[in-house]
């Protein structure tokens, strides 16, 4: 099924535009992603829905997702080990955030040190997709603590401890995907960029 799909679109795209093997190489690497994207998301959203864990899901995948985008951070070594791990951490995680009542200097400890996390290794790029431009990096980089103090902020406001725990955990979750030891245990390169020539 994935192979079809990434055959199709490589052939509609290919019918109107003139690319050499690199660029086809890049292209097939990001429809990959697509699909195993669109598939895995799918998947959850289902499972949520019948665990009856559909708002709680969705609103992990709203927190999680900035930081995520700007942290970037461990990816899995294959697909099967990528549904292993995000099919868990995407039910289990808003589960816990439904259930558990944590207190808030807990709550604040942890986005605390998460924030403090993404400053000293954030963004993380992978191996295949090297995070190169310096200027990026440190845009990234703020961006991240910048979430990283709002959220903070937003929990000593908001009331509802669902929110409140999805936000915690997004936070920590993220935290574990930059760092060094994750990379480690994976047997994953870390700080890819320096492999490569830096550009502005």
């Amino acid at each position: 099924m994935k192979e079809a799909f990434l055959d199709y679109s490589i052939n509609l795209i290919l019918a109107k535009n003139n690319y050499d093997e690199l660029k086809i190489s890049k292209l097939r690497y990001g429809l990959e992603a697509f699909y195993m994207l669109f598939v895995k998301l799918s998947a959850i959203i289902l499972l949520a829905i019948i665990l009856g864990l559909f708002k709680e899901v969705l609103l992990f995948i709203l927190i999680y997702t900035p930081l995520r985008g700007f942290g970037f951070g461990f990816h899995a070594n294959s697909s099967l080990q990528c549904w292993l791990i995000s099919v868990p951490v995407f039910i289990v995680i808003p589960f816990l955030s439904k259930v558990l009542t944590i207190p808030l200097i807990v709550v604040h400890a942890i986005i605390l040190l998460s924030t403090v996390s993404y400053l000293l290794y954030a963004p993380a790029d992978s191996k295949k997709k090297p995070l190169v431009n310096m200027k990026k990096r440190l845009i990234n980089k703020s961006l991240m603590v910048i979430i990283g103090l709002i959220y903070l902020f937003a929990t000593i406001f908001i009331q509802n401890h669902v929110v409140i725990n999805s936000i915690m955990f997004s936070c920590l979750w993220q935290a574990i995907c930059v760092n060094p030891k994750m990379y480690k245990l994976f047997h994953q390169p870390f700080q890819n960029y320096k492999n490569y020539s830096s550009s502005v």
